[in-house]
């Protein structure tokens, strides 16, 4: 038999290892997250710069990773990485000068890449150092001992320190990478020694020799089965590979891998997969237990094609809710601005009203001032005529004062029989006090002062003295109108009609007299008076 060409085991290789899971091409400058995982720069710094967060959240396993003050270029930059891209692309210069085989290939990856640097043996339960060198655990354990170290290691290749806990060794992380490189290898070997004897059909019991792979089932087919296989109108659409490309490295086992890998088992025929979907019972099921889903009723399809549908299924109904989503965003904010807006009105109405009662505040204290002026002016004489009598009453007063004080000194300057003398000379002083007078008053200005004069209205004289102003009968009469509140005249000669003590009423007709309707007593009666018979409610 033909042997594997070694591009095709590199090919499978690349597509395993070195693809980014964000950008689904080869890494570019590999960067590893705390979960040892890795991704481009890149990718990540779009990433982060799309979502700006304090922490890297992984896209494979959601751990999160503290984001460096210095960006993404201060991870910790994957060297086993990029040792296997320099490995692979030393491999791929001698495959095309040399033509090397597919084991060849990998025999020299797995030394170049799972060798550890102490036994130069393959890894055996691998850990890595803070530096990210890997080591078996058994070689750093002989290690640690023979140093006689206890809290910490050093690194036998860049003599970096890694600090330990009470457990030691065993708890340092195991590399991923080189967990998924061992496995990939193994998948890879057994490749090749599958290919290189002869392949047995996996769909039938004849054992005859297979010439085809069929990517979606991930079987062997004979000429026969693989007939069938494109008569079948579940797996006519399937997509196949010769062997014969397989073993020249024309086709790869590349369709779904990452898919099919992980694909269970069927529990009924432990030797199958479960690569078909039935769209009526909503599981999975394996080649052989199709035939229970004969039923017209029944849709088996593939399992990529399931995904595939279930994927659209779940897009559609993804842009459904987000539309629905959207409108909820439109209509929340068209409400916004609504709402501002109705805010706004309501401001301006306020504006308007404060305004307005501004105007007549001023309007009001304009009146004021001129209503305070005329009565200044007004009052002027009457206080001309006060300060003339203050003015003559204290000269009076001064003269009377003087006058007692003159007669007070001389009883006190002679003997009491020397008054005798003196009682004609002093009484002649008091009776000149007397003379004086008595001191004249004023009035104050009062209603009828301001009622006499033509300057001031009634309105005007009410509010300054809180006086009801009397109106002739006809003015009285004038005012009785519809809506106007009334209450008993001084000519009342009714009953108690407008309720006991008497209470408003309100005028509701004006015709031949007027129809009042009282707040209590007869309420709801329309009574009838005349004009004279009432008075207004306000004064």
């Amino acid at each position: 038999m033909d042997e594997v060409r070694g591009v095709t085991v590199l090919d499978n290789i690349r597509k395993a290892q070195l693809e980014c899971s964000i950008c689904y091409s080869q890494y570019k400058n590999p960067k590893t997250l705390t979960c040892e995982h890795n991704f481009c720069q890149h990718c990540l710094e779009e990433m982060m710069e799309a979502h700006p967060t304090k922490s890297i959240s992984c896209p494979v396993c959601g751990t999160e990773t503290s984001s460096p003050e210095a960006g993404i270029d201060d991870l910790t930059t994957s060297f086993s990485l990029i040792n296997l891209m320099e490995t692979i692309a030393e491999q791929e210069r001698l495959v095309e000068h040399h033509g090397l085989s597919g084991q060849t290939v990998l025999e020299n990856i797995s030394k170049a890449q799972l060798e550890c640097p102490i036994c130069y043996s393959q890894y055996i339960n691998p850990k890595t150092l803070t530096c990210k060198h890997n080591f078996c655990q058994n070689c750093l354990e002989e290690m640690r001992i023979a140093s006689a170290l206890e809290e910490n290691i050093i690194c036998p290749i860049c003599r970096k320190e890694t600090n330990l806990n009470e457990e030691g060794i065993d708890d340092l992380s195991q590399s991923l990478f080189l967990f998924n490189l061992m496995e990939t290898i193994v998948e890879q070997q057994q490749l090749v020694s599958r290919l290189q004897t002869k392949i047995n059909c996996q769909d039938c019991d004849e054992e005859d020799e297979a010439v085809s792979y069929c990517l979606d089932c991930q079987e062997f087919l004979c000429e026969v089965c693989d007939n069938a296989h494109q008569r079948s109108k579940r797996t006519k659409s399937h997509e196949k590979a010769s062997i014969d490309h397989l073993r020249s490295g024309k086709a790869s086992f590349k369709k779904n891998y990452q898919l099919l890998t992980n694909v269970p088992k069927c529990g009924t025929h432990p030797n199958q997969n479960k690569i078909f979907y039935c769209q009526r019972c909503f599981i999975m099921i394996c080649a052989s237990c199709t035939q229970d889903h004969r039923n017209p009723d029944h849709k088996v399809v593939g399992l990529s094609q399931a995904i595939e549908s279930s994927n659209d299924n779940i897009n559609d109904r993804v842009k459904d809710v987000e539309k629905c989503l959207q409108k909820f965003s439109n209509k929340r904010e068209l409400l916004d601005m609504l709402s501002t807006e109705h805010q706004e009105r309501i401001k301006q109405k306020h504006k308007i009203i404060t305004d307005d009662a501004d105007r007549k505040v001023a309007e009001l204290r304009k009146e004021e001032q001129k209503l305070k002026d005329k009565v200044t002016r007004f009052c002027y004489e009457k206080g001309k005529e006060f300060k003339k009598i203050m003015a003559s009453n204290c000269i009076n007063e001064k003269k009377i004062k003087q006058q007692l004080e003159k007669v007070n000194n001389d009883k006190k300057e002679v003997q009491e029989i020397d008054l005798l003398k003196m009682q004609q000379s002093l009484m002649r002083d008091l009776q000149d006090a007397l003379d004086v007078g008595y001191p004249t008053g004023c009035v104050c200005l009062n209603f009828k002062d301001f009622k006499e004069s033509s300057d001031f209205t009634d309105e005007e004289i009410y509010l300054m003295f809180g006086q009801k102003r009397n109106m002739t009968d006809s003015e009285v009469s004038d005012r009785m109108k519809v809506g106007t509140c009334v209450v008993r005249g001084k000519k009342w000669h009714w009953g108690a009609q407008d309720g006991d003590p008497p209470g408003e009423g309100v005028i509701r007709r004006n015709n031949w007299g007027v129809l009042v309707e009282w707040d209590e007593g007869f309420a709801g009666y329309l009574d009838r008076y005349s004009p004279k018979d009432l008075d207004l409610a306000w004064p």
